[in-house]
């Protein structure tokens, strides 16, 4: 992987940043559930995990500022905003918002460590069925698109202050046009469901290996 050389089968401390396509929601898996091998545990890597369902950049942004270990991670994995990204809200105003996190996490993180920044799965079936209107869900795609592409570091406004990008978990279950296929959607167009999880964490750990 790519990932500076921190390794997951070696002792190492990690941290997990994200939403409901990172953290457990309904019956599906946390990401960190399928990251983690038992020769990791043995060996003595750990994690801080704060992903929660429903989160937005700012409130992860105070529970990564809350976190009493924040200064010792090895390696960072941030995968948020979706909760972000609404009809009426501007696109430009959620990358500024995740630059902000991402220079939080700079200022207080561990010398040496990785920061691993990925675009948001794809949700354009979820887009339609939420807001029907076709202007409507056309302008969150085209945010969905702006703020990936922000994260990849293209763009007018590209994140900065990362070690390492990936779109590979939005291109890994993508069905071709930027919808989840089924076999790796929970039902609702947004969410993966665990198959698709053990796919997302096998990429991650091929990062950190």
């Amino acid at each position: 992987g790519d990932g500076g050389g921190v390794q997951l089968n070696k002792p190492s401390i990690g941290f997990l940043s994200g939403e409901s396509t990172t953290a457990a929601y309904v019956g599906q898996n946390p990401i960190a559930y399928y990251l983690f091998q038992e020769a990791d545990t043995i060996q003595g890597t750990t994690y801080t995990d704060i992903s929660l369902a429903g989160a937005k950049i700012g409130e992860q942004k105070a529970d990564f500022l809350a976190t009493a270990t924040k200064s010792t991670f090895d390696w960072m994995i941030v995968n948020l905003g979706h909760n972000n990204i609404l009809p009426d809200d501007d696109v430009a105003s959620k990358i500024a918002a995740l630059q902000d996190y991402i220079d939080t996490i700079n200022a207080n993180r561990k010398a040496g460590s990785v920061l691993i920044l990925s675009t948001i799965p794809c949700a354009l079936n979820r887009f339609k069925v939420r807001f029907p209107d076709p202007t409507t869900w056309a302008k969150m795609y085209a945010s969905w698109l702006a703020y990936n592409e922000a994260i990849m570091g293209k763009g007018p406004t590209p994140i900065t202050g990362v070690d390492v990008r990936t779109d590979i978990l939005t291109t890994a279950t993508n069905d071709g046009f930027d919808a989840l296929p089924v076999i790796f959607d929970y039902g609702d167009g947004i969410h993966q469901n665990n198959v698709a999880r053990k796919v997302e964490a096998a990429i991650y750990r091929d990062i950190l290996n």
